[in-house]
């Protein structure tokens, strides 16, 4: 089959449909027409009118010419075969079949003999290329792009796709290999072809996929078993339980995993309610009642079909032990909506849910939500009713009562993904393609470093390895060394979002100033409260939490937000001197500049802060924004950019996680890197020489192994790689001076010393 694509301009739209039938007729070659025939599309006389096996289905004059209907749209929903299920709305629908590329002068992305596509979502095209082997959850992956691609790289028919599994140079010239749909197409015509079989999908082996943005299942995805049991066996004993994590965490997952598990065991029938989205201040408790009461009977209508009402009687009634024969658990997703009642809404929902625990058969409840949830939730109503509460207890000797119905006992945290969780998918993935994937353990470790194990940024990287199919470590490397996995990511509307909220949350001083300060530390002590916006929004995280002392500690959520953040931002100050030369990077003189302008007051401030140490990350941090500035402003001509790339260790327990900024610039075809070190000792400097000279060996960059010490004299070491030199940087805090010793791998010394000055750079993220 064709791909099939949207057309890019009207234009070309408008010459199809001025060319006749006939002429029409006479550009569309036959193996165009078996394929349409196949599928019910092929018009006969007038009509458009039977589906594959023959049974008549509607007629043109409901849906007009082929030619006529490239910019209409038909109301054909539920016109199926009865027979075979086969319809006309996906594929006649607003398409043309021009064989010449003159119908589209000067677009050299359409090529000849391809379907254009409108009207209807994009994965109906995609099942319909591959004859429906594809689940709906699995269609989710391709996008309109996917499709255009496949249009360009020519494959248009199935004839073409034959042609292109048969000759070897065809599908040189026509597949970058690059794109994962295309090579899925081709696999799968190579692999009936190799059996004898017809050259169509039908008999091709279904793969998995890796969910994205949903729920996932064992059928379609590549996919860990959560861990659920105890929290099964709480909810079958009628408990009610929290599920708390944040953005793209695995909640919904580990809730349906929950469910299914319930429905085997039998005692508790699960019913699920994915939130409330139009939710919002303005809600009275009959909005909220009858929204309810709507959910309900649309997510279990052989429970509550006849459900009505728009108060907390009728609400109540559907769980009385007359009308439910088996005891319900009410499983709530996207619980965070309820942040956008008024208290009067929250108090009677909570109210009403602990009621229903007494003498109802809502044996237990699941409430999902972002990490601080719960603790939002009763504090935002506690203060709101604090006045009220405090008045009754003076009347009637009582205390404020609990909100919350959900105790603190039956809460369980969504946690991310370990690294033998990250080599157990590539795993899965080697069994789909014969053992595809090398370096698994590499990919792996490279993966949970960027993405602290969370299971959104886990799915995405992992999509992202084989949508281009980076099935060695050294290809895997090449993509996050470039802007095009950070696209990939955060090109998706979740993540998206969490890069605008962050980019508006730093519009304002206060807010410039709290994040700025996330951005410099990789962790602070926080009142989640405070905060309780950022994290919903998935901008922060917890990173840990000190149960002994009840303290939460609160990060940027990724590392690779973070990236994406520090890539994006940009750095000016005008404290730049004028470099040697123009014309020619001084990468030494660059490195001065730099260092001239640290705080050293800041860093030993924000040292004595870390209690597990000095970090490495404080410098890094500085000096990444200090080399931005001075190459913006010292070489404005030269087209020099800097990639920095974070990476994370986890801490556990109460030791915080270790952080390491790498930063790449790259100067036309030449690149060089930093490897820092603070205070390093000769068995520490031995273990970072030892990195430089992989990065260099991976990169092919020149890289400076930096050792920052204040007030005494740096350690040093003469690197044995040609591709590394040694920087020992040492601040003197009496003299206000920085001394920078340069060694090559010859032993060579070069000594500079600078007066260290003022930095009044400013840090723009728009």
């Amino acid at each position: 089959m064709a791909a099939l694509f949207r057309p890019a301009c009207a234009q070309s739209a408008l010459q199809c449909r001025a060319m006749s039938s006939g002429q029409q007729r006479r550009e569309w070659r036959a193996v165009q027409l078996r394929p349409l025939r196949m599928k019910g599309t092929e018009r006969t006389g007038n009509e458009h009118n039977y589906a594959s096996c023959g049974t008549p289905l509607y007629k043109a004059t409901d849906a007009g010419y082929v030619y006529e209907a490239i910019n209409r749209t038909v109301d054909a929903d539920g016109r199926r075969c009865a027979a075979c299920g086969g319809h006309l709305r996906h594929i006649f629908e607003g398409e043309g079949f021009p064989d010449s590329e003159s119908l589209m002068p000067g677009n050299k992305f359409f090529p000849s003999n391809a379907y254009w596509f409108k009207n209807r979502p994009h994965q109906d095209a995609v099942r319909i290329v591959l004859q429906h082997v594809l689940e709906e959850a699995e269609l989710s992956m391709f996008t309109e792009d996917d499709l255009s691609r496949m249009a360009r790289a020519g494959f248009v028919t199935l004839h073409a796709l034959k042609v292109a599994a048969e000759n070897p140079s065809f599908l040189e010239r026509t597949l970058p290999g690059r794109y994962a749909l295309q090579a899925f197409i081709v696999r799968a015509f190579t692999a009936a072809t190799s059996r004898g079989g017809d050259p169509g999908l039908s008999s091709y082996t279904h793969r998995r996929v890796f969910g994205v943005g949903h729920a996932v299942t064992p059928a379609n995805h590549y996919f860990v078993q959560p861990d659920v049991d105890k929290i099964v066996a709480d909810l079958e004993v009628g408990r009610y339980c929290v599920l708390l994590g944040p953005r793209q965490s695995g909640k919904s997952t580990v809730a349906w995993t929950i469910m299914r598990q319930l429905k085997s065991a039998g005692a508790v029938w699960p019913v699920y309610l994915g939130g409330l989205a139009d939710a919002n201040i303005n809600w009275t408790t009959s909005d909220l009642w009858s929204t309810l009461i709507r959910y309900l009977k649309l997510a279990c209508p052989q429970h509550f079909q006849d459900a009505a009402g728009s108060d907390a009687v009728a609400f109540m009634s559907l769980f009385s032990n007359a009308r439910l024969t088996a005891p319900v658990c009410l499983v709530l997703d996207e619980a965070d909506s309820l942040l956008n009642l008024p208290s009067e809404c929250l108090d009677a929902f909570f109210s009403t849910v602990r009621e229903l625990k007494q003498s109802f058969n809502l044996r237990s409840f699941l409430l999902i939500g972002v990490e601080t949830v719960k603790d939002l939730i009763a504090a935002g109503y506690r203060r709101s009713l604090l006045e009220g509460s405090l008045q009754k207890a003076a009347a009637t000797g009582q205390g404020p009562r609990r909100l919350s119905p959900f105790p603190h006992d039956y809460s369980l945290r969504a946690t991310g993904f370990k690294l033998h969780d990250i080599v157990d998918l590539l795993e899965q993935v080697n069994m789909d393609y014969n053992g595809a994937v090398q370096d698994v353990e590499q990919i792996a470790a490279s993966i949970l470093e960027l993405t602290c194990g969370h299971k959104g940024l886990v799915g995405m990287c992992l999509a992202f390895v084989l949508r281009l199919e980076l099935f060695s470590y050294v290809k895997w490397l090449e993509r996050v060394d470039s802007y095009e996995l950070g696209t990939y990511v955060f090109g998706q509307a979740t993540y998206s979002r969490i890069v605008d909220s962050f980019k508006i949350r730093a519009r304002t001083p206060d807010g410039y100033k709290l994040l700025l300060g996330f951005l410099e530390e990789v962790e602070r002590r926080c009142d989640l409260l405070k905060f309780r916006d950022l994290l919903a929004e998935g901008v922060l995280a917890v990173k840990r939490v000190d149960d002994a002392a009840g303290d939460y500690y609160v990060g940027i959520s990724s590392p690779l937000l973070l990236t994406e953040m520090l890539r994006e931002c940009e750095v000016k100050s005008d404290n730049v001197q004028a470099p040697p030369s123009q014309s020619m990077l001084d990468r030494k003189w660059l490195i001065v500049q730099v260092v001239q302008t640290m705080d050293m007051k800041a860093l030993q401030r924000l040292e004595s802060e870390n209690v597990d140490g000095p970090s490495e990350y404080v410098y890094q941090f500085a000096f990444m924004c200090r080399l931005k500035a001075v190459l913006r402003q010292a070489y404005p001509q030269r087209h020099l950019v800097v990639l920095p790339e974070v990476r994370e260790k986890l801490g556990v327990k109460r030791r915080r996680s270790q952080r390491h900024l790498n930063m790449l610039v790259t100067n036309g075809g030449a690149k060089f890197g930093f490897e820092f070190q603070v205070n390093g000792d000769k068995k520490s400097l031995a273990d970072h020489h030892e990195r430089a000279k992989t990065y260099n060996k991976q990169h092919s960059a020149q890289v400076f192994l930096m050792n920052f010490s204040i007030d005494k004299q740096a350690k040093e070491l003469t690197p044995d790689n040609g591709g590394v030199m040694f920087a020992g940087i040492t601040f003197d805090t009496k003299s206000e001076t920085v001394t920078v010793r340069f060694i090559d791998s010859r032993g060579c010394k070069q000594v500079f010393h600078a007066a260290v000055r003022n930095w009044d750079g400013i840090i723009s993220f728009d």
